[in-house]
C-alpha cells in the first residue's frame, strides 16, 4: 500500500484518505462524511432547526437517511472528481491521488478543472434535540450536555449588555442567544445552486416536523480560494488519523479515537464511565460563528511593523502578520521562512508541516510562542506529561468563510461594516480534550506553552493573537515574541479581531445510530 500520497487540500483541509482503510476496524458506511474524509466543496450551508413533532421527525429522518453522505460516499465523490480529469486513473491509489489534486484545484482556483456536481449532507443533534427525541443515553460529555452558551464565559466570548455578575449573557446575535437549537443539517456542494437545491430537498423531506431557525451560508472566497478573510491560507495543520489518513512529512498524527468515539484512542475506552454502544463512530461537533474584523486587523499590522534590516515597509507589515499567525499568507510556516514569505514551501506538502520549532535552535526567534498555530497546534514538547495531552487535543477542523470580501469603503474607513468571518467547525471525541483545551487552556492562557527549559528569562508568551480571549469586559491582550531583536517586547492588542457571535455543540451520530432514532428504538445507556 502506498504511503507517498499527497494530502487533499480543500479550502479547510490538508489530508488524503487512506486508499484502503482496514474494514475490520473502520466501516466507512457507518461514518458521516464531513467527519471523515471531509466534504470536497466550494459552498456549504448550515441549516439549524428545532424539532416540532418528534414522532413525525423520526419518520422523516428515515426517509432522509439515504440522502446523508457517508464516508464511503465521499470516497466515491473523490473518485468522480478524479475521473473528471482528462486522463483516467489506472489504480485506486492513483484515483485517490488524482482526487487530491482535483480537490486542491476546487479550493485553490485552477480554472481548467471541471467541477463535479455535488450534494452532500450531514446531520447532527444537540442535547436538547436528544431530549425531544427521547434519547436517554448519556454520551459522557458534559460540555455537549450543557451546550455552548453555558460555556461562553469560559471560552472568553464578549459579555453582552444584559450580562451581570449574577448571570453571564454572551454578546451573541439574538438568533443564537435567544433560541434553543435541536439540530443542524450540513449541506455542501460545488455551487450556490447545488446548496440551494439540496436545502430545498431537505426542507421538503422534513416538512413541518422541523422549524428552520437559522441558515449560515459559507463559501470559498473567489478572490483567494483556500484563504480566510484575513488573507491567510487556512486549515493546513490537520492531524492524520492513523489507519484512515496517509500522513505526509511532518503532519501531526493521532489515533482515530481522538476524533471518532469507540475507536482506539478514545479516552472513554479506558477511563471514566463507558459510553453507550450506539455512540461508536460518532463525534462531537463544534460550530462557532466567528466574525472577523479585517480592516481593524490590517490597521493594527500597519501600525506595528516588524522592522528588520533590508525589509521594505510592506514586508515589515507582512512579517508582523506572520508572527501573529505563525504562517505567512501563502501558508508557509514562519519557522521555515523566518523573514520573508516563501510560497514554494506552501506548495510542497512535504515541507508545509516539516517543522517542530526546535531547529536550528529552540525558542521563539523565528516563531513566537503566542503565534496562533503554535498555540493551537503544538508540535513538540519536553515538558513531562504534556506530549500525550498534545495528541489527545487534536481536532479535525472544517471551517469555511462566510460573508463578502472587504469593500473599498471599509478599507478606506478602516472599519468593518459587513458581516464576514469564519463558520468554524471542529470534530473531536471529547469536547474538553479537543476544542475546550485549544481555546480555554491554550489560546486564552498567557502562560502556554510552558517553558521547555528552566530559563527564568523567558518572557510570558501572552494570548493567542488571533483567537485568544481575555475573560470579561476588558478585552486588552498582549503578545510577546514578535520582535526577533527584542523578544521580551510585548505587542498590545486593545481589541478583538475575531468575535464570537454564536454557536452550539452537536453530536454527529453514526449511520447506525441515526437508523435507530428513525425507527424509534431506545438509545439508552448501554
Amino acid at each position: 500500500m502506498s504511503s507517498s500520497l499527497s494530502p487533499i487540500h480543500t479550502p479547510h483541509r490538508a489530508l488524503v484518505p487512506h486508499p484502503q482503510p482496514d474494514p475490520s476496524i473502520f466501516n466507512l458506511d457507518d461514518i458521516q462524511g464531513d467527519v471523515y474524509p471531509s466534504f470536497p466543496k466550494k459552498f456549504e450551508w448550515f441549516v439549524f432547526f428545532t424539532i416540532e413533532d418528534a414522532a413525525a421527525f423520526k419518520t422523516a429522518l428515515g426517509n432522509f437517511i439515504p440522502s446523508i453522505t457517508t464516508a464511503a460516499r465521499v470516497m466515491e465523490n473523490l473518485k468522480a472528481i478524479a475521473h473528471s480529469q482528462a486522463e483516467p486513473a489506472e489504480s485506486m491509489v492513483e484515483e485517490v491521488k488524482e482526487a487530491a489534486e482535483a480537490v486542491f484545484s476546487l479550493g485553490h482556483g485552477h480554472k481548467h478543472r471541471r467541477l463535479v456536481p455535488l450534494r452532500q449532507y450531514q446531520l447532527a443533534l444537540t442535547q436538547k434535540g436528544f431530549d425531544v427525541l427521547g434519547v436517554t443515553g448519556n454520551i459522557q460529555d458534559s460540555g455537549f450536555s450543557a451546550g455552548q452558551q453555558a460555556d461562553a464565559k469560559a471560552l472568553g466570548d464578549r459579555p453582552g449588555a444584559e450580562s451581570t455578575d449574577a448571570k453571564y449573557v454572551p454578546d451573541w446575535e439574538p438568533v443564537w442567544r435567544d433560541n434553543v437549537l435541536h439540530g443542524v443539517i450540513l449541506i455542501a456542494g460545488e455551487s450556490h445552486l447545488s446548496c440551494k437545491a439540496a436545502t430545498s430537498h431537505a426542507r421538503e423531506v422534513f416538512g413541518s416536523t422541523i422549524k428552520v431557525v437559522n441558515i449560515v451560508e459559507g463559501a470559498v472566497r473567489a478572490a483567494e480560494p483556500g484563504h480566510e478573510h484575513f488573507g491567510f491560507n487556512d486549515g493546513l495543520s490537520q492531524p492524520a488519523m492513523r489507519g484512515l489518513v496517509v500522513p505526509h512529512v511532518g503532519q501531526l498524527q493521532c489515533d482515530p479515537g481522538v476524533i471518532l468515539m469507540g475507536q482506539k484512542g478514545d479516552p472513554s475506552l479506558t477511563t471514566g464511565t463507558p459510553r453507550p454502544s450506539w455512540t461508536k463512530n460518532g463525534t462531537v461537533m463544534v460550530f462557532r460563528k466567528l466574525r472577523q474584523m479585517v480592516p481593524e486587523f490590517n490597521t493594527f499590522l500597519e501600525k506595528n511593523p516588524t522592522k528588520l534590516p533590508g525589509l521594505t515597509d510592506p514586508e515589515a507589515v507582512a512579517l508582523t502578520g506572520a508572527k501573529v499567525v505563525g504562517r505567512w499568507k501563502s501558508g508557509a510556516p514562519i519557522d521555515l521562512a523566518p523573514v520573508r514569505d516563501d510560497p514554494a514551501i506552501a506548495q510542497d506538502v512535504n515541507r508545509l508541516n516539516a517543522f517542530n520549532y526546535q531547529s536550528p535552535t529552540p525558542g521563539e526567534a523565528r516563531c513566537p510562542f503566542a503565534a496562533h498555530v503554535r498555540k493551537t497546534s503544538p508540535r513538540f514538547t519536553t515538558v513531562t506529561g504534556l506530549e500525550n495531552a498534545l495528541e489527545g487535543a487534536r481536532i479535525i477542523r472544517a471551517a469555511i468563510p462566510y460573508g463578502p470580501d472587504v469593500t473599498l469603503m471599509e478599507n478606506t474607513a478602516k472599519q468593518t461594516v459587513e458581516d464576514r468571518g469564519l463558520a468554524f467547525v471542529a470534530y473531536q471525541s471529547v469536547l474538553a480534550k479537543g476544542f475546550g483545551t485549544l481555546q480555554k487552556v491554550w489560546a486564552n492562557n498567557v502562560q502556554f506553552p510552558p517553558p521547555e527549559t528552566t530559563d527564568p528569562q523567558r518572557p510570558t508568551p501572552g494570548f493567542d493573537g488571533i483567537i485568544g480571549n481575555a475573560i470579561g469586559s476588558n478585552r486588552d491582550r498582549t503578545v510577546s515574541g514578535t520582535d526577533p531583536l527584542t523578544q521580551a517586547k510585548t505587542l498590545d492588542m486593545p481589541t478583538d479581531f475575531v468575535v464570537a457571535k454564536g454557536g452550539e455543540y452537536f453530536f454527529v451520530p453514526s449511520m447506525t445510530a441515526l437508523g435507530m432514532i428513525s425507527r424509534g428504538e431506545t438509545l439508552g445507556q448501554t
